[in-house]
Parts: C-alpha cells; structure tokens; sequence
C-alpha cells in the first residue's frame, strides 16, 4: 500500500510539474491576446491543457487520500473499511470530471485540424495531404462564388501595344 502512495504522489508530482508551465503560457498568451498581438487558438489550448491538468491533480488528490485512509484502517474494523470505500465512491466524480476534460481537450484538437473552405466555390491549388504537419497560414488557392474575377493587366504590354500602333 506504501508503495501504492508513493506511485500516486510521484503521479501528482509529474502532473503539477506539466501544470506550471502550462499557466505560465496561458498567462503569456491571455496577454497577448489582450494586446491584440496573440491568437485565440493558444490561449483556448492552453484554457484546455490547464483545466485538464488541474482535474488530474484534484483526482490525484483524491486518490492519495483514499490510498492513506486505506493504509490507516484496519482489515478487522468494518466501520474503517465502509469509510474507505465511501472515499473511494466519493473521487469516482472527480476522475470521470478528469477524464472528460482530457475528452473535450482531445475533439478540440481534432476540430482545430479539419481544414473548411471560406465559402462555396472551386479550389485550384490544395497545398497540404491528410496527415501533413501545417503552420498557421494558405493551405489552398480558393475562387468563391460570389467574388467577381479579377483582370490582372501588365501596363508594359499595353505601352508597348500603344507604341506598335502609333507607327
């Protein structure tokens, strides 16, 4: 059982050790943000990776506690071992909360890898393959329905065209 509490205090320890860092660049972000400098898609994943973090902690926590009063009570006494599984039930919430955070992190990042057309039209240039690692920027050429087109025009050509038909 001593060595059940020593693995889930090194698991609180490696969790809070990943939580640091991660409300350091919520924080980072959250102010550029405000400053118009910083994008919402960072400070929305680290919102995410705090909250998941900080429910695996609270669930950590709540497993540690179970875990030291099941090393106190004694295998002959009924009423410690009802306490320690009304412990038990008790963290049930807190780990599925845990769970379901690390869920909704998850189809998060999925819904921020679906790339989605600006509007009806016809793509002429795709840049990127299904599994392709992309930066924030053009992924594909798109003409829109509703844009009118647009008549590039090299002026040179018309000077000289104007000078071929003056002689």
């Amino acid at each position: 059982m001593e060595a059940q509490i020593k693995a889930t205090q090194a698991a609180i320890g490696a969790t809070e050790s990943q939580l640091k860092p991660g409300q350091d660049r919520l924080k980072e972000y959250t102010e550029l943000k405000s400053k118009n400098a910083g994008s919402l898609f960072e400070v929305e994943r680290y919102e995410t990776d705090v909250k998941s973090l900080t429910d695996q902690v609270a669930a950590q926590d709540q497993q540690l506690a179970a875990q030291k009063q099941q090393l106190v009570a004694t295998p002959g006494t009924t009423v410690q071992a009802q306490t320690a599984q009304q412990e038990a039930i008790k963290i049930q919430p807190d780990i599925l909360s845990g769970l379901n955070a690390e869920v909704t992190g998850a189809q998060w990042s999925v819904d921020q890898t679906t790339i989605v057309a600006p509007d009806d039209g016809y793509v002429t240039q795709v840049t990127l393959q299904p599994g392709t690692m992309v930066a924030i920027g053009p992924v594909m050429a798109f003409i829109g329905q509703r844009t009118k087109p647009l008549l590039v025009v090299n002026r040179h050509a018309k000077l000289r065209q104007r000078r071929e038909t003056r002689r």
